[in-house]
């Protein structure tokens, strides 16, 4: 069972901080200017940036702390509205009806950043209609046709019905007008369900730590758009590969890590490969959020502090010749070539599709192009002499020309980064105990998914507040759980360098829940969102003193070495990299 997560548990900061998104976000408000810096100040932070520049450089952490309160400033115009999640849903249940036309079980459900809590204001809807394929099967082509038709007569919308591309879907737009003075565009695809569980993990890890999570990729896909940089027709990286590289940059390259990799935690039930397989896929991921709702990280950078390490690792950290993202794994890369992905300029893995490039559109100039975006932005946030408000407008000056052409004469040269990391290449994590090859068509939720707030203090926070905040200690007997691939508990292998931290848990008695902000109206509890029925039915019953009790029991196990990975096609036996992490030291 998936409790809420609320501000006063995943906005504490300890800190704990959809497939691929078919077309970037439009008709985006513009940046706040930077003569209106000092509004909207968040509850307990200092007041807003008055007076002359700084005559010099300020010190570090004021610069990350002002940059943390220009953030929350810079994202509040981008933010969609409660009227446009209420608009949309209506849309939803609209198509939905006609769905029905064509199988009175029909579903039309939610995917993409409309459902996963990373939209932006004016986003466009991403939808998938499950059909039952009882009696005569149709094909998704004749169902595209069928739909497209039923939308063509009975609405005002523009409808481009494509049914001979590679993946049918339905196009279809319509005007701003008066209820809706936005264009509304709308993608509808057929039995996708691989789609839809993407969208339920990255709703769960929107959940985990809001105030940094949401608020990095939201900030980052605002970048990319107004910089070009997110148009994968031309060259570039989409926005769902974005979001990517944030959740890699946040739970693989920060240590102590923001985020836990929900792919390697252990079921609270035993599954089988059958439970976890979906169309091939082994979708499995933790998403018992009771539990994770009591977890928090160790990391307690604020959000300035990790938008300028995000541009920075990425700028001159990433090996791009040489490594594939892979959020799935312990480590965070692999190697190109476990894919047979050498020819690729940028290599992430899909989170559950594991020989899918999200990035395969990337070309040579975009790359170069991306990677000269991310000098620029590392060079602009780095200047201590600029008020921060200033910097991000400048950040996200909109860029009117193309690709940058890279050079001819050394092929991928650009690519090469001075390779710092720390990183090591683990082995792939072997297929896991996804779904029932046919589902009840109940078994998904509502479709758009209210996420929760960006920036508000908890309840009863003592001021100041502000996100990344150092937290209070925990209680004096509060337990603490840890899980390595050795098998020991955090606290007793907490200065053992051979491995990347994983994840604490805090098991507080009492603590607040909180409640999780849903859309009004909407049928089901926010718990019920896009969760599979088996999940739900395994996981039902479990309270954080049943899991702590349960981790407690098997706390001397080694969790981790159950996968046997020696039966995995894709394991490496690498050493650790000796050398210093490029972000020990923060400070330039």
């Amino acid at each position: 069972m998936r409790a809420p997560v609320g501000p006063s548990t995943s906005m504490r900061r300890q800190p704990r901080t959809p497939s691929e998104e078919s077309a970037p976000e439009t008709s985006m408000p513009p940046p706040p200017a930077a003569s209106a810096a000092g509004s909207a100040r968040t509850s307990g932070a200092s007041g807003p940036e008055t007076g002359p520049p700084p005559a010099g450089p300020i010190s570090y952490e004021r610069h990350t702390a002002d940059m943390t309160r220009a953030l929350v400033d810079f994202l509040a115009p981008f933010l969609p509205t409660d009227d446009e999640y209420r608009q949309k849903e209506a849309l939803r249940r609209q198509l939905r009806e006609l769905a029905r036309h064509i199988h009175p079980d029909a579903q039309l459900l939610a995917f993409g950043s409309m459902a996963n809590g990373f939209a932006l204001r004016y986003s466009d809807m991403d939808l998938c209609c499950l059909v039952p394929q009882d009696g005569e099967a149709r094909t998704a082509s004749e169902l595209v046709e069928e739909l497209g038709a039923l939308i063509r007569r009975d609405t005002d919308f523009t409808v481009l019905s494509l049914p001979h591309a590679r993946i049918p879907i339905i196009k279809i737009r319509r005007a701003p007008a008066s209820d809706t003075p936005y264009e509304v565009s709308c993608d509808i695809g057929f039995n996708n369900k691989v789609a839809l569980e993407n969208t339920h993990l990255l709703l769960t890890y929107a959940r985990l730590d809001p105030p940094r999570l949401r608020a990095l990729v939201l900030f980052v896909k605002v970048w990319a758009k107004r910089r070009k940089l997110n148009a994968p027709f031309t060259g570039t990286l989409s926005s769902y590969g974005y979001t990517l590289l944030v959740l890699f940059f946040l739970m693989h390259v920060k240590q102590p890590a923001v985020l836990p990799n929900l792919q390697r935690i252990p079921s609270d039930t035993p599954l089988t490969r059958a439970d976890v397989m979906l169309d091939g896929h082994n979708v499995y991921f933790y998403d018992n959020m009771e539990a994770l709702s009591q977890w928090h990280s160790d990391n307690t950078e604020s959000l300035g502090e990790l938008l300028l390490d995000f541009f920075r690792y990425f700028s001159r950290d990433f090996h791009y010749v040489r490594d594939a993202i892979s959020m799935r794994t312990e480590g965070g890369l692999v190697a190109k070539e476990t894919h047979g992905w050498s020819a690729d300029f940028l290599c992430i893995e899909d989170p559950f599709q594991r020989g899918y490039n999200v990035a395969r559109t990337v070309t040579k100039d975009g790359l170069y192009t991306i990677r000269g975006e991310f000098m620029r932005a590392s060079r602009l946030l780095a200047n201590r002499s600029v008020r921060a408000h200033q910097l991000l407008a400048e950040l996200c000056t909109e860029r009117d020309d193309g690709l940058t052409r890279a050079p001819d004469s050394a092929t991928q040269r650009h690519a090469h980064a001075r390779s710092r990391s720390l990183h090591r290449m683990y082995p792939a994590t072997p297929d896991m105990p996804p779904l029932p090859s046919s589902l009840p068509w109940d078994a998904y939720g509502p479709g758009m998914s209210f996420p929760p707030p960006l920036f508000a203090p908890p309840p009863g926070a003592p001021p100041p507040w502000w996100p990344g905040a150092p937290p209070p200690p925990p209680p004096p007997g509060a337990p603490e759980l840890g899980y390595r691939k050795s098998g020991r508990s955090h606290s007793e292998s907490s200065s053992d360098p051979s491995g990347p931290q994983q994840f604490r848990l805090h098991m507080q008695a009492g603590e607040s829940q909180g409640p999780f902000l849903s859309p009004p109206g909407l049928a089901g509890p926010p718990s019920e969102t896009l969760v599979p029925d088996f999940q739900r039915l395994a996981l039902a019953g479990q309270t954080p003193s049943d899991y702590a009790a349960w981790r407690s029991e098997t706390a001397d196990d080694d969790e981790f070495s159950t996968r046997d990975d020696a039966d995995d096609d894709e394991v490496f036996g690498m050493s650790p990299d000796p050398r210093p992490s490029p972000l020990a030291d923060r400070r330039p």
